[in-house]
């Protein structure tokens, strides 16, 4: 399993087939999170925990 913060040595080692996009420019990634966030917003209350995750409680609603 590769890991965060994982050398891309390791990572590597771990999943031989592993393809690295370069990520220094996360402008879009922020952007497609953002739209992600407004789009479930929509259904309920959501709560943005990183630039990856997002959490919504489906259960009350």
């Amino acid at each position: 399993m590769v890991l965060q913060l994982m050398s891309i040595v390791d990572a590597k080692r771990v999943c031989p087939d592993l393809i690295l996009v370069p990520g220094e420019d996360l402008t879009p990634y922020r952007a497609a999170s953002k739209r992600i966030l407004q789009l479930l917003s929509r259904y309920g209350p959501c709560c943005r925990l990183g630039l990856d995750e997002l959490l919504r409680d489906s259960v009350s609603h």
